[in-house]
């Protein structure tokens, strides 16, 4: 084989080679340019708010803020609970401060159907009480290992200025709140397997 024939079949083989770098190039480019778009990265889980992202389901940790609560806890309560616009604050701890208003009828009324009597000491008691009500009680979350839901245990209640005796009200008065928060939770729709507590709210782990 003559020398020249060497040359001409290396440069066609070269020619080859250029030709498929460019419509290789040339393919990624309109693809770029006409749909084909960068490759998008992922990215770790943020951690949401109930309020924000209702009804989507995750595999992040979410953040029931106490904003959240107190906006969205009266749909989960029975209409006839005497406590109207509720508010919370929760602690690290667990710890929370509870605060509502009631009417004077209503809560009486409410105590008598569970069982209170309203009379000797309980009827001072009504007599001293105002129309409209400032209700305020510290408790304590903790999470129920069977269930893997909120309980709530009282510490202390007042109804305005007055102390009101523990053990005289009724134990349904306090699992309103707890069961009214647990509801709001299953309603997010999010899986979790565990329930944390940070100042401003709850955190729901999965």
């Amino acid at each position: 084989m003559s020398v020249k024939t060497k040359e001409k079949i290396y440069n066609g083989i070269i020619l080859l080679c250029v030709s498929i770098c460019i419509l290789l190039i040339g393919t990624v480019a309109i693809e770029e340019l006409f749909g084909g778009g960068p490759v998008q990265l992922h990215t770790p889980p943020e951690v949401g708010n109930v309020s924000d992202q209702a009804n989507t389901s995750t595999t992040g940790e979410i953040f029931i803020d106490e904003n959240t609560i107190e906006n969205e806890l009266a749909k989960y309560i029975d209409d006839d609970f005497p406590l109207k616009n509720i508010t919370v604050d929760i602690m690290k701890s667990g710890e929370v401060t509870i605060g509502a208003e009631a009417s004077k009828a209503k809560l009486t009324d409410y105590l008598e159907n569970a069982g209170v009597k309203i009379n000797g000491q309980g009827g001072l008691f009504a007599l001293l009480l105002p129309k409209k009500i400032d209700v305020s009680f510290t408790a304590l979350f903790a999470k129920d290992e069977e269930s893997g839901m909120l309980t709530l245990s009282p510490q202390s209640i007042s109804a305005g200025k007055l102390e009101i005796d523990m053990t005289s009200m009724p134990e349904n008065f306090f699992c309103e709140i707890s069961e009214g928060i647990n509801k709001l939770i299953i309603a997010s729709e999010y899986y979790f397997t565990d329930i944390e507590f940070r100042d401003g709210g709850i955190l729901l782990i999965p």
